[in-house]
């Protein structure tokens, strides 16, 4: 039995349980990993109560596929390419709408305004986001949010590692784009 540094069961033994027939086992899995994959497909579907709905869809997946899983690659990096699945075929079936969680009841103080600036950043970083294409936020995602290296995001992606590297330039190109746009209408709408 394969056991890690903190004492719990490494992914794979935890896989062998699952086959087994250990359902405690699958369990851990999922508590394991049910907050990164609900975070990449809040990341693709914009929408916290859809990705909620991807995210266990996708764990229903995992569960039907888990004796073709070949532990040749991490279990995280097929999790994300089931999740990311999940998402793509939800964003085939629904557009979603962006919705803003900027906040409008804030106390005037000096922490609150260096807050409200710091929120105002990461509302126009999502409204730039939101405005990408399915495949550029899925990269910019898996990239800068999930953190994985070229190589991984190969593999989840089923793409040469070189592609994707075509594809982080031009969307990170995109998003600064996106974002100076952004910049300019917030600086006319002021003026």
């Amino acid at each position: 039995m394969l056991v890690s540094v903190t004492g719990l069961l490494d992914d794979f033994s935890l896989i062998d349980r699952v086959l087994e027939g250990n359902s405690h086992a699958y369990g851990l899995l999922v508590q394991r990993y049910q907050s990164y994959a609900y975070t990449l497909a809040l990341r693709v579907v914009k929408d916290p109560m859809a990705a909620e709905e991807v995210a266990q869809d996708a764990f229903v997946r995992v569960f039907q596929a888990l004796k073709t899983f070949q532990k040749d690659s991490k279990f995280s990096t097929w999790l994300y390419r089931i999740v990311l699945n999940q998402a793509l075929a939800y964003m085939r079936k629904k557009r979603p709408e962006y919705t803003s969680d900027f906040p409008l009841d804030r106390p005037e103080t000096q922490e609150a305004n260096q807050e409200l600036l710091r929120e105002e950043r990461k509302m126009h970083l999502d409204r730039a986001i939101a405005g990408l294409s399915t495949d550029d936020r899925t990269v910019l995602t898996l990239f800068y949010f999930k953190e994985l290296s070229l190589e991984e995001m190969s593999e989840v992606m089923g793409q040469p590692a070189n592609t994707i590297k075509v594809k982080v330039h031009r969307a990170r190109t995109r998003l600064a784009r996106a974002l100076e746009t952004t910049m300019k209408e917030e600086v006319h709408s002021l003026l």
